[in-house]
């Protein structure tokens, strides 16, 4: 697979409204359960939520004092504290909470009220953590099926609890049916969003994503090719909405086949939609749709075409008053792009073969002066590692809209997802 690192494939900076992934952090419930709790505030710091989870314990033992063990209202505070201690990422201690919470509110409430949901959820999200993925899917199976009885069985609301239990059917190992529960979603998204809408897309653009990664490639290239087919206007020219799943088809194509031409053609489609829609992309969408066909020509090792990119990222950058340093520093920090590589800290080492080498790097990101000055590998390796680190690409330093060379760099590299080699 051409030895492409897949972190160095950035995804674009759509505006929510364009690119409409969920991030699964916590459930949707119901309005009415959200009602009846005062659950946890998300995307608390861990200071708020350790005196968030001192207070409910506090409220816990006042309450057990006054109403005895089996109240509802305990139940209520066992259930917050549960989804507190999971979002702190305590998820033993969660799971005993919720295991404790969940006999006493089915008991006062009935087996299938919607004020379920959430506990049932977040301790399957618990299980997941804690490694129990047949458990965890029995959680989100009766937190969906609470959903059907109550809202119908094609809701929204139970979209992120099938998203987690696709995730936990294929930590077991059951491809087929992760696959299956992938496609439902994206149903679920075309039921209550319509087909053209952006959590559509989004959800559509997760499902080619999941697709990839399984090694599903026909299926998720038929996919995105149906999906833009619909999206092109009456013309046949590209429309905005197809930003996002040109960029996935790309990666598809890219990351199963290590094609060239067509990866490198559907990004360099959505560069062109970037410019030609300003209304519908911001300065941060044409830096960031600038900086990805960089790298990617990079992995192909065609530096001068790369090049012309960075430095139309760079200007875009320089005469964009609302892009700051971070997007600066990429086009200041090093930044391997490609090879089979990951750089690693020191202490990161410990664990790893690990190849220290000092180096130059030209203004295209070409290495060169390379010497391996340390390793813990076995003599077998090295040759072969010296060779590839050669043929390695670096994100060019840009200064002041020209390329520049770096002199005398030093990198601490491991092969990536490999540990130490035996005998190492």
């Amino acid at each position: 697979m051409l030895g492409i690192d897949r972190s160095t494939f950035t995804r674009l900076m759509y505006p929510a409204r364009r690119l409409g992934l969920i991030l699964l952090a916590v459930f949707a419930v119901s309005s009415y359960a959200l009602a009846q709790s005062d659950g946890p505030t998300v995307g608390a710091s861990r200071t708020s939520l350790a005196e968030d989870i001192a207070a409910s314990r506090e409220t816990l033992r006042a309450l057990i004092r006054e109403q005895g063990g089996d109240s509802l209202a305990v139940a209520r505070e066992r259930s917050r504290l549960g989804s507190l201690l999971y979002l702190n990422n305590e998820a033993m201690a969660a799971t005993r909470e919720f295991r404790t919470a969940l006999p006493a509110l089915q008991r006062e409430l009935g087996l299938f009220h919607p004020e379920l949901v959430e506990p049932l959820g977040y301790l399957g999200l618990s299980q997941q953590a804690l490694g129990l993925h047949d458990q965890a899917a029995d959680s989100l199976t009766r937190a969906q099926h609470i959903t059907h009885r109550t809202l119908g069985t094609l809701n929204e609301n139970q979209i992120p609890l099938v998203y987690s239990k696709a995730d936990s059917m294929q930590a077991q190992g059951e491809m087929w049916e992760a696959e299956q529960l992938q496609y439902m979603v994206y149903r679920l998204h075309e039921h209550n969003f319509g087909p053209a809408a952006d959590e559509t897309l989004g959800a559509l653009n997760r499902l080619g994503t999941w697709l990839t990664r399984a090694g599903r490639t026909g299926p998720a290239l038929t996919l995105y090719r149906l999906a833009l087919r619909d999206m092109l206007d009456d013309e046949g020219n590209d429309t905005p909405e197809m930003a996002p799943l040109l960029e996935g088809m790309a990666r598809t194509f890219l990351f199963t086949y290590g094609v060239r031409g067509r990866s490198l053609n559907l990004l360099q489609r959505v560069v062109n939609l970037t410019e030609n829609f300003p209304d519908d992309f911001g300065p941060g969408d044409r830096f960031m749709a600038n900086l990805q066909l960089g790298d990617t020509l990079l992995l192909f090792s065609l530096e001068r075409d790369a090049l012309k990119r960075y430095t139309k990222a760079w200007r875009i950058a320089q005469e964009s008053p609302v892009l700051g340093d971070w997007e600066r520093r990429q086009l200041t920090d090093r930044k391997l792009v490609s090879g089979p590589f990951q750089e690693l800290t020191e202490d990161g080492a410990n664990t790893r073969t690990w190849f220290r080498f000092t180096f130059d790097l030209r203004p295209d990101g070409r290495p060169g002066n390379v010497k391996l000055v340390g390793t813990n590998a076995l003599a077998g390796v090295v040759t072969q590692t010296i060779a590839r680190f050669r043929a390695a690409r670096f994100r060019p330093l840009i200064i002041d809209g020209e390329p520049q060379p770096r002199a005398e760099q030093e990198i601490l590299l491991a092969y990536r997802n490999v540990r130490r080699a035996a005998g190492s």
